[in-house]
C-alpha cells in the first residue's frame, strides 16, 4: 500500500539524510529534523511542521514541510514572500504562456497588470514579480538589493506555491534551537504536506543557500553555530524512537 499512501515521515527523513549526507537530530516536542552541512551553512529539513491553518475537523492538524537555514543576524532585517492566492497563480500561468513570445508580449502583460490591479503594497520595481507575490519587510531597500539578481527572481517565480521567510521571531525554529542566542534567525520555505520529491527538496535547499549567501555578502547574515545539535544526532537509518 506504500504506492497509495506514500512513505512515512520517518522513512522520508532517513532517505533525505542518506541522499544529502545529513544527520537526523531529535527536536524539542518529540519530533526530529534532518541537519545537512552545506559549505558554511547547515540546511534543516523538517517534515513535522504544523501547517498553521485551522485543523481539519475530520483529519486533524494538517502538516507541512519546511526547509531552513539558521544564521546569525548581524542586522535586524526580516522579510517574507508568498505567491498571492488566485491572482499570483494566474500571473504565473500567464507569464509562462507568454515567455516564448518574447519581451514585447511580457511588457504588454505588465502594462495590463498595472492598469487592472492595485499597486503592490511594497513596490520593489521588479515588474510582474511585485504583483505575483505578497511581500513584507522591515527594510525595503535591503530587500530590493537582495532580489536585484534577475536569475534569483526567476528561480523564485518558478517555484510551486511556497512561502519564504527570513525571521528572528518564529515558534518553529525555537523548537529546534533551544538555548541559542537572541541574534539567531532562520531563512526558510514552507510547502503543504510531506514533500517526498528529492529533486524539489534539493533545488529548494540550493536556492535557500544562494539567498542566505547573498544576505551574507550584504553584511546581514553569517553562519550560525549548530555543532551542538550534531552531538545529539542519529545515523540516517536510526529507529528514531517516539517519532512517526
Amino acid at each position: 500500500m506504500a504506492w497509495l499512501f506514500g512513505s512515512s515521515k520517518r522513512a522520508v527523513r532517513q532517505r533525505v539524510a542518506r541522499e544529502h549526507n545529513g544527520t537526523i537530530v531529535q527536536a524539542r516536542g518529540g519530533g526530529a529534523v534532518v541537519l545537512v552541512p552545506r559549505g558554511r551553512w547547515y540546511i534543516v529539513f523538517d517534515f513535522d511542521t504544523p501547517e498553521g491553518s485551522p485543523p481539519n475537523p475530520f483529519f486533524g492538524e494538517r502538516q507541512a514541510t519546511r526547509i531552513g537555514v539558521p544564521f546569525t543576524c548581524r542586522i535586524p532585517f526580516v522579510w517574507s514572500l508568498r505567491r498571492r492566492p488566485i491572482v499570483g497563480d494566474a500571473i504565473s500561468r500567464q507569464r509562462r504562456k507568454l515567455e516564448p513570445e518574447g519581451e514585447d508580449a511580457l511588457d504588454g502583460f505588465l502594462r495590463r497588470l498595472e492598469s487592472e490591479l492595485k499597486p503592490p503594497a511594497i513596490p520593489l520595481g521588479y515588474g510582474d514579480f511585485d504583483y505575483e507575490f505578497n511581500i513584507d519587510t522591515n527594510d525595503e531597500d535591503r530587500l530590493r538589493e537582495l532580489l536585484a539578481d534577475a536569475d534569483l527572481r526567476r528561480s523564485l517565480q518558478a517555484l510551486p506555491s511556497v512561502s519564504l521567510k527570513a525571521t528572528r521571531d518564529d515558534e518553529w525554529f525555537d523548537l529546534i534551537t533551544e538555548g541559542q542566542t537572541e541574534d539567531l534567525a532562520m531563512l526558510y520555505c514552507q510547502l503543504d504536506g510531506t514533500v517526498k520529491d528529492n529533486a524539489l527538496l534539493r533545488d529548494l535547499s540550493r536556492l535557500l543557500e544562494t539567498i542566505v549567501g547573498r544576505m551574507a555578502s550584504m553584511g546581514v547574515a553569517e553562519p550560525a553555530r549548530t555543532e551542538r545539535y550534531l552531538e545529539a544526532g542519529l545515523p540516517p537509518d536510526a529507529d528514531e524512537a517516539g517519532t512517526p
